[in-house]
């Protein structure tokens, strides 16, 4: 996965699974590999349309996102890195980053990740979610997100949070509900 903000490739953990590689999209305005399948230029996945450039529109309109100073920095098919920039109002007592900010890191990539295989879905919300934490840091933390399977409703997947300078800060597991039809009226 390339990171738009220093230009570096670095592997992704956790691995993808064997046999399927991700389809990468570079920084807005660097082009996007075209999927095995043919996707054209800009697409994330052969079902999917939602690019990085897409990704920073969305963070940029959403009121809670540009609080928050979320920043998408890589997106593949499946996957998304998202980068929290460190802040002192985030800053807990002891010098570190509130565990709120891993957390949050974690659920955004996931979420910007379940849109590179399904198209943009606002509605797609976290039922669940589990984070280790690993380590402090009071600096920058990325969030990479990773689908591991999506469901007719379910989506479930993991994140790694590293800091600065690439140390594990944190894991996640999470898993997301996608809307489904209408319920029809009782009676």
């Amino acid at each position: 996965m390339t990171d738009d903000s220093t230009g570096e490739s670095r592997p992704v953990r956790p691995a993808e699974p064997a046999g399927r590689r991700p389809n990468e999209t570079q920084a807005a305005g660097a082009g996007a590999a075209a999927s095995s399948a043919g996707a054209p230029a800009g697409s994330v996945s052969a079902g999917s349309a939602f690019s990085l450039d897409h990704a920073h529109r969305l963070l940029g309109t959403v009121p809670f996102a540009r609080w928050w100073g979320f920043r998408a920095v890589a997106l593949g098919d499946g996957s998304a890195s998202v980068l929290l920039p460190a802040a002192p109002h985030l800053i807990r007592p002891g010098g570190v980053l509130h565990g709120s900010c891993y957390e949050v890191v974690a659920d955004v990539a996931m979420w910007l990740a379940i849109m590179t295989r399904i198209g943009e879905e606002q509605m797609a919300v976290t039922i669940e979610m589990k984070t280790n934490f690993l380590r402090g840091t009071a600096g920058d933390i990325t969030g990479t997100a990773t689908v591991v399977t999506v469901g007719r409703r379910v989506v479930f997947g993991t994140a790694l949070m590293t800091d600065a300078a690439g140390r594990e800060v944190a894991y996640s597991t999470l898993t997301y509900i996608r809307p489904g039809p209408a319920a029809e009226p009782a009676g």
